[in-house]
């Protein structure tokens, strides 16, 4: 007789735990997550919902998610989470929101902004080496404005206020110096500095900050260059033929359509003191100069002549042709 009784109590307490349901506590009506490159996992959400069995709360690894969470995609995302207890299905609905809440960065290789006298341009990542960088959206240059006034017919030095937002709201700001010159020589040596940061890749943004990544501004990212030289600096670079490191500091590639650079460091950088341009002629909007390029060299100075030519197209002056220093 007490055999019978220990089998009927432990078949009613089998029973009772087969009939009892998951239950579901929710802390917020919404879930944020900050936007990034990992993979949605169910342990996540252990901050914000707990399970559990009866009066027993368990862990997430009984649950499953039914729906999508992108983490690298801003918006919301309607899920439901469920378990299983025999045949009894218990289940909770969820609105994700993905967020970005980091400001943008401004990538700037230049220490100021200078054009000639009356040159017909704007402050932009078309005509200045300056990028917008939204971490994991990518490139957001056309939301770069500015504050301050200038006055492009007067030379003068005019502070301002380079303004960038992202799609999300997050703002940054960069203060910089925008410089009006009326000496010609000086825009052309501006253009030279140029001219070398754009040939060591210094003006490139990738996917990450490595070599041989995928470059975001490639569109952008030469535009000290006159059209056609532009495309004979490609050519120097690799682009569709074999690299040429005597004449540039980054190789280019295409894969499935996109760009892809890697940096070659300088073998000369270190001797480099610096160059400085004598006008040899001008002609139908060309100014041709002679670049003299000095290198320091077991104590002695040793100088390199180069070509440079710059050009004015459309009442903007940009590099025409350009020859290493180093």
């Amino acid at each position: 007789m007490k055999k019978i009784s220990v089998f009927v109590v432990i078949l009613l307490a089998l029973t009772g735990c087969f009939n009892k349901e998951y239950t579901f506590k929710v802390k917020d009506e919404i879930i944020f997550f900050e936007q990034t490159y990992d993979d949605f996992e169910i342990e996540m959400l252990e901050p914000y919902v707990s399970v559990s069995l009866g009066d027993k709360e368990v862990g997430l690894e009984v649950v499953e998610l039914d729906g999508l969470v992108d983490l690298e995609t801003v918006g919301t995302y309607e899920v439901n989470l469920f378990a299983l207890n025999k045949k009894q299905r218990s289940e909770v609905a969820l609105l994700i929101n993905v967020v970005d809440t980091a400001e943008p960065e401004f990538l700037i290789s230049e220490s100021e902004l200078l054009v000639y006298a009356n040159e017909q341009v704007e402050i932009n990542s078309e005509y200045f080496n300056m990028n917008l960088f939204d971490g994991i959206n990518g490139l957001v240059n056309d939301r770069i404005t500015y504050e301050g006034e200038i006055d492009t017919a007067n030379d003068g030095l005019y502070p301002i206020t380079l303004m960038g937002s992202d799609v999300s709201g997050n703002e940054t700001a960069h203060k910089i110096n925008f410089r009006v010159t009326d000496i010609i020589d000086e825009k052309a040596l501006y253009l030279y500095k140029k001219a070398i940061q754009t040939a060591h890749g210094e003006t490139l943004v990738f996917t990450d900050k490595k070599t041989n990544l995928e470059v975001l501004n490639f569109d952008q990212a030469f535009n000290t260059f006159t059209p056609a030289y532009r495309k004979h600096f490609l050519w120097l670079s690799g682009l569709n033929s074999e690299h040429n490191t005597s004449e540039s500091g980054i190789k280019l590639s295409v894969e499935l359509d996109s760009v892809y650079a890697e940096i070659i460091p300088s073998k000369d950088k270190e001797t480099y003191l610096g160059t400085t341009l004598t006008i040899q002629n001008e002609s139908e909007g060309y100014r041709h100069y002679l670049a003299k390029s000095t290198y320091k060299v077991n104590d002695e100075e040793v100088v390199k002549n180069f070509k440079f030519i710059i050009k004015e197209i459309d009442g903007v002056w940009l590099v025409h042709e350009f020859y290493m220093p180093y």
